[in-house]
């Protein structure tokens, strides 16, 4: 899968908030980090059909990001909030899912699925018995019942305890291995753990594009309390690239 994003531009009234990016996206695990109101939201729904750009091109494989029917048959898309049936089972909950889709998947394909996710054995539990990272890890499986091409999950690990990040985050390194997953957050952590490629956006720009190891390669080292130098993180290089903009 290649994505091409070119001169992507979404302003709403005289706000712009993104403005011109270009990217060049294949198939991995992809971080897309910035803080809160960079505009990382607006692409993810731009890529996931649910509102359009102003301007500028959006290709999936030579496909237009336009062409609505055509793109929602290959991406998955796992907003930062959403809900089930409070009285459906895990179980039913994909299986109602997959019907939507016109898939219809055996029991024994469910419980796969549901396994994928670490959820196989709450099959039977209704949803509104899930704590927050089970719920989340449903969602996964939900975005992933048409087997799509490209996952796009919007800030996969909020609220969640730290136990549950971890989880999250083998999952998405699990799905990255066959598929494109595009992973938006403000959660430094969550990239550095899961990512190997990571764009920055801040102010509706792409303010870095490469991998993770880059990055953190054109931060200085900064002296410790006691004068000796330290090599710096990612979030250190983070913060380098945000007040550069």
């Amino acid at each position: 899968m290649n994505i091409e994003v070119m001169n992507l531009t979404k302003d709403y009234g005289s706000t712009r908030v993104l403005d011109n990016i270009n990217l060049n996206i294949n198939k991995g695990l992809y971080g897309f980090l910035g803080p809160n109101g960079a505009g990382k939201t607006t692409f993810m729904k731009i890529l996931s059909t649910l509102i359009p750009k102003t301007s500028g091109e959006v290709y999936f494989n030579g496909i237009s990001v336009e062409n609505r029917k055509e793109i929602r048959k290959i991406i998955g898309y796992l907003p930062q909030k959403f809900s089930f049936y409070p009285n459906f089972t895990v179980y039913e909950v994909l299986d109602y899912f997959a019907a939507l889709s016109n898939r219809k998947l055996s029991r024994s394909e469910i419980l796969s699925k549901l396994e994928e996710v670490h959820l196989q054995e709450l099959f039977k539990v209704k949803t509104k018995a899930l704590s927050g990272g089970m719920k989340r890890r449903l969602g996964i499986a939900v975005a992933m019942v048409g087997e799509p091409e490209v996952l796009i999950v919007d800030e996969p690990t909020a609220g969640l305890d730290s136990e549950e990040k971890i989880k999250m985050r083998n999952i998405f390194s699990e799905i990255g291995r066959h598929k494109t997953v595009l992973l938006s957050t403000h959660v430094v952590e969550d990239i550095a753990l899961s990512c190997s490629t990571l764009v920055v956006l801040n102010k509706g720009k792409v303010v870095y594009d490469g991998t993770v190891r880059n990055m953190i390669q054109q931060a200085k080292e900064k002296p410790s309390s006691n004068g000796e130098l330290i090599s710096p993180t990612l979030e250190d290089a983070y913060m380098k690239f945000i007040r550069e903009v």
